[in-house]
């Protein structure tokens, strides 16, 4: 009897931790879509924004500003599905990795900006409590790249196969 107890925990369990991991998916789906979309409608503010961390030669702001929000939204939406899950939440984690450290380099270099994360939708300065809110998301994409499930893809075939289901051989091309 404390085997089937056991079982139903463990069943129990493993619910709870794909609930948890279906929320956290949805929650940077969300925060990269709404970041994403609002920037690719106001791309002038947002190379504004990119110019000002001065990370980049000024010749690859405007790219920036043009790809990056793009990646966000596309990386948002591949999120939901099932197929793209992984590669967009390792996607992620990159992008968030990326903040995290333009913003920390920001807040060293004592530079009084705004972060562009949403574009014209919210404004918000680096500071403190934004490094702390981007290592969070960086934690939160971590914590979804690492428990999400990968898609198994069948390695390719080395060569003819020596028997079909039928267990003939395959054709031959004679030339």
């Amino acid at each position: 009897m404390s085997g089937s107890r056991n079982g139903a925990e463990d069943g129990s369990r493993n619910r709870c931790r794909a609930r948890v991991l279906a929320a956290a998916q949805w929650l940077l789906a969300v925060v990269f879509v709404t970041a994403g979309v609002p920037k690719l409608l106001s791309l002038e503010d947002f190379a504004l924004a990119v110019y000002n961390y001065r990370l980049l030669p000024s010749a690859l702001v405007g790219a920036t500003a043009v790809v990056l929000p793009g990646v966000e939204a596309v990386a948002g939406l591949a999120l939901l599905s099932r197929r793209w899950r992984s590669a967009a939440v390792w996607i992620m984690v990159g992008l968030c990795g990326v903040f995290t450290v333009a913003s920390a380099t920001a807040i060293a270099r004592g530079l009084n900006i705004e972060c562009g994360c949403f574009g014209v939708l919210i404004r918000r300065k680096v500071g403190y409590a934004f490094l702390a809110q981007n290592i969070g998301l960086l934690a939160l994409a971590l914590y979804c790249a690492v428990s999400t499930p990968r898609l198994a893809v069948a390695p390719a075939p080395s060569g003819p196969p020596e028997h079909d289901e039928k267990g003939s051989r395959p054709p031959v091309a004679r030339t």
